[in-house]
């Protein structure tokens, strides 16, 4: 940096107060990661107005607990289970390893992002040629021209475009699951997020403490690349087709490259209004996610994911959901779920105690989206 460069904005996603929650006693309230899996047995949930923020917003603390754990198998488990509240030691240790990668605009490594992203798609272009910028604001689902009925949160006619830190970082993470497939800005034709297609299921607790343990899935193997993405040392890339490593590797899945252009307005205050995008990493065709439920309806074609339907309640698809439809085997369910059936079976868990199914997502087709 020169002497005359402005100092580059900081928003540091483990302290700074930007995931949306309520406590049991129905308080909303917006925590970092740290105090959100600090507090966690005192939340009732993390639930932002828009589902599918909250369903990656979910996902993406789970890898860090699934990460600062790493549970083998049922002891293990069951240790963190009985605990009153989450064991900050390993979570607190994690983050201290990690936390440079939690900055949304670090310099070299910004979250979930591409570092002059910009500069990089311009390599081997004709001179002249600049990549294009995309408001902010039109790049989640909700907002964008696809959306129709009340579901269009995030106004595009509002009179400022600008994104404060903490909304540009739910953005950023609901653009990478949930963008649709089709010509993007930079690129040709490329396949939309990973979550567009399916329904996210998550087991809900009485605390979000409950919910994030009923979620984290035991595992007695890991491949060396089952890692969330700002574990690697390689920078998120443009490749036509990865089969996930694992779990950790499926939960914060980059199916696109992105670069934030944050500012500092006349009062100091950090904005976001555009961003640069790029086709990022493509799922290879049949990858199953842990969190989606997945039917089998031609042995020749790779399984499809249950979807939402407009015109369908979700309870109509509970059979397959939870796996009491006939034919089980035509079923892949959701991980935390067989892991739960597991559980209860064992009476590692109660058979009485009745517990919640949180099912998210959006029904797509070509002209428009509900969520």
């Amino acid at each position: 940096m020169t002497e005359n460069e402005p100092l580059r904005p900081r928003f540091d996603l483990i302290e700074e107060a930007w995931i949306p929650c309520e406590t049991l006693g129905g308080v909303p309230i917006e925590l970092g990661i740290r105090q959100v899996l600090r507090r966690a047995h005192e939340l009732a949930a993390v639930n932002d107005e828009s589902p599918l923020v909250t369903a990656v917003l979910h996902r993406l603390l789970l890898a860090i607990v699934d990460q600062a754990f790493l549970p083998k198998n049922r002891e293990e488990w069951l240790a963190i289970w009985s605990a009153k509240e989450l064991p900050m030691g390993p979570i607190d240790a994690y983050l201290a390893r990690w936390k440079d990668r939690f900055d949304l605009f670090d310099a070299e490594r910004p979250f979930m992002q591409v570092a002059g992203l910009a500069r990089r798609l311009g390599v081997g272009k004709p001179d002249g040629w600049e990549a294009k910028r995309v408001r902010l604001r039109r790049i989640v689902p909700e907002s964008s021209k696809h959306s129709k009925g009340e579901m269009m949160l995030l106004e595009p006619s509002a009179a400022s475009h600008a994104l404060d830190p903490a909304r540009a970082a739910r953005t950023l993470l609901t653009f990478l699951a949930y963008d649709m497939s089709g010509t993007i800005t930079n690129e040709g034709s490329w396949q939309g997020g990973n979550l567009r297609a399916g329904l996210v299921s998550i087991v809900a607790g009485v605390s979000f403490r409950e919910t994030l343990v009923l979620n984290l899935v035991s595992r007695s193997s890991r491949a060396k690349e089952d890692v969330p993405p700002w574990q690697r040392e390689r920078d998120i890339e443009r490749i036509t087709g990865r089969a996930p490593a694992g779990l950790a590797d499926s939960l914060v899945w980059p199916s696109r490259r992105v670069e934030l252009i944050p500012a500092v307005d006349e009062q100091g205050e950090i904005q976001v209004i555009e961003a640069v995008t790029a086709a990022g990493e493509r799922l290879e065709d049949g990858a199953l996610d842990p969190q989606m439920t997945f039917l089998v309806r031609d042995p020749n074609r790779p399984p499809s994911p249950v979807q939402l339907d407009a015109e369908r309640a979700v309870w109509r698809d509970s059979g397959s959901l939870l796996g009491t439809a006939g034919g089980l085997g035509q079923f892949a369910r959701p991980a935390a779920l067989v892991q739960l059936e597991a559980l209860v079976s064992e009476r590692v868990v109660s058979r009485n105690y009745r517990y919640s199914l949180l099912v998210l997502g959006m029904a797509t087709n070509q002209a428009s989206i509900l969520v």
